[in-house]
């Protein structure tokens, strides 16, 4: 499920025309006890390669192939929590009015290149607007390094993650905990965010 350019890497890999869902954002969907609504949003400032994959994309292929094709936030809603995940570091303002989440994970790739006032606005759009308990960083980790260890942030000069958590824990308020997914290891939303009893992020 995603854009144009997500269904031609799933034919490239012989995905069958009735497991792909091209969409285009606004769309809500239900799978068992979860309801999805989809929403189109920007990808972080300064995409690499960007355009869309027009036709079914075979590897071996160049990095410079795989476009950026466009990006979608998905609001995941279940009887007793509801997650937004955002995975790119950009807002369209207005895009998450009327939106509640219990959780938010929010990504913070390249928002360190990003200058004040655009991540004070980014965080006011997206965890201002939504209002959850807990804020979970993604796409900060080094993706050029195989996931057989600790994960470790993407070094300068490629991004400047440090920055970024600053940022983001000064905007933070007392009510809100910030904390990033520990490596293969379950975790139990419900219980993070206070719901139930049980295991913790690390902060």
């Amino acid at each position: 499920m995603g854009s144009e350019s997500t269904a031609n890497l799933g034919r490239a890999e012989g995905l069958p025309a009735n497991r792909i869902k091209v969409i285009q954002g606004g769309e809500s969907f239900s799978f068992g006890g979860f309801d999805v609504t989809a929403y189109q949003s920007p990808h972080s400032p300064d995409a690499l390669f960007e355009g869309g994959i027009t036709a079914p994309l075979y590897p071996p292929a160049r990095v410079s192939d795989y476009k950026e094709g466009g990006n979608f936030s998905f609001l995941i809603r279940t009887k007793n929590c509801s997650i937004l995940v955002h995975p790119s570091a950009n807002y369209l303002p207005g895009l998450f009015e009327g939106v509640q989440a219990d959780v938010v994970f929010l990504s913070i790739g390249k928002l360190g290149e990003q200058g004040d006032v655009f991540i004070r606005t980014y965080w006011a759009e997206t965890i201002g607007r939504t209002n959850p308990r807990l804020v979970i960083l993604t796409h900060w980790d080094d993706f050029f390094k195989p996931l057989d260890g600790r994960l470790t942030p993407m070094p300068v000069p490629l991004d400047r993650i440090s920055k970024a958590i600053r940022a983001i824990a000064g905007l933070a308020d007392r009510e809100t905990t910030v904390a990033v997914m520990p490596l293969y290891e379950p975790v139990d939303i419900m219980s993070a965010t206070g719901g139930c009893n049980g295991g913790n992020l690390p902060k």
